[in-house]
């Protein structure tokens, strides 16, 4: 891929917005820290300095074989891949890493981004495919038009097109309309307006489909993890989906946002009513197995 003859929406091509190379290869090195109090301390103070040296959108290769253009002073996600990528979500990736190892080979890892921002998730599972050799699909969901733009962008600039299907929705329990209120201070945190908050200025009109109908349109042929991160909504979603998806179409895993200090919400409790166990917390996500899912028989057509 020439990455000077990407373009997308008018914007430069990818390439044409890197950092200086010195700049680069200190945000590369700094990169490089992991985990520790100290080396989080010594990461925040590296990422001041780049940006302090720097504009958004800021063109960076990340996850080893993808590419992004990322805006670190919008969106912390962003902000943390940019620079501390190493502590961003970490055990999430570890998980999805060991389990997209573990999957059948014969068959393609389906992994559902539910809440997809700008795609990073699904970069980092495109990645790790492509460094497996693993055939793979993805369907990201993202109804914010911001993150949806930059989403494509960094498809496109990854040359993931062919694997990666948006979705252009937000996720609700039925086919319905919302209205989407944005923090511009951070982009991860865009949602679904609640009933007394429908008048808000500047909240934009979306359309809401439900999960079961995103995956037929899709031709899913199984569902190996959903990640679902859609800011307190998530309850309507998953009752929805086990409501009317076919059997085998309910995700083998769910990682999904409860919050700190070992929380609980109404679509934790209903996956585990569903027969999800959960196999490990983490500082926000729980990560939800479904005990009773074999993997699916696939016609030809799926394999």
């Amino acid at each position: 891929m020439n990455e000077r003859n990407l373009q997308l929406d008018g914007q430069p091509p990818f390439g044409a917005l890197r950092l200086p190379s010195p700049v680069e290869s200190f945000r590369s090195f700094a990169n490089k820290l992991k985990g520790s109090a100290i080396s989080r301390r010594l990461m925040s103070l590296a990422r001041r300095g780049c940006l302090a040296l720097s504009t958004d959108p800021i063109d960076v290769d990340v996850f080893g074989s993808c590419r992004a253009r990322l805006y670190p002073r919008s969106n912390r996600c962003e902000k943390r891949v940019f620079l501390g990528v190493n502590s961003w979500d970490a055990e999430e990736r570890e998980y999805l890493a060991a389990d997209l190892r573990a999957a059948p080979a014969s068959r393609p890892y389906v992994f559902v981004d539910g809440g997809a921002n700008v795609g990073l998730y699904s970069l980092f599972i495109a990645s790790e495919a492509r460094r497996l050799a693993r055939p793979f699909r993805i369907l990201a969901v993202e109804p914010d038009p911001v993150n949806l733009s930059r989403l494509r962008f960094n498809i496109a600039a990854s040359d993931a097109a062919s694997e990666i299907s948006v979705a252009p929705f937000a996720l609700g329990g039925k086919e319905d309309v919302g209205r989407l209120l944005s923090l511009q201070s951070n982009r991860g945190e865009v949602r679904l307006a609640r009933a007394e908050e429908t008048a808000a200025e500047g909240a934009l009109e979306v359309p809401i489909r439900p999960l079961a109908d995103l995956f037929a349109e899709a031709d899913l042929p199984h569902v190996d993890v959903l990640k679902l991160d859609i800011e307190g909504v998530e309850f309507p979603v998953v009752k929805a989906l086990f409501a009317s998806a076919p059997d085998h179409l309910w995700p083998r895993v769910i990682i999904l946002e409860v919050g700190k200090n070992n929380a609980t919400t109404e679509a934790y409790s209903h996956c585990i009513e569903q027969g999800y166990t959960q196999i490990k917390r983490t500082h926000l996500n729980a990560i939800l197995h479904r005990q009773s899912n074999r993997m699916p028989q696939l016609d030809e057509k799926n394999r």
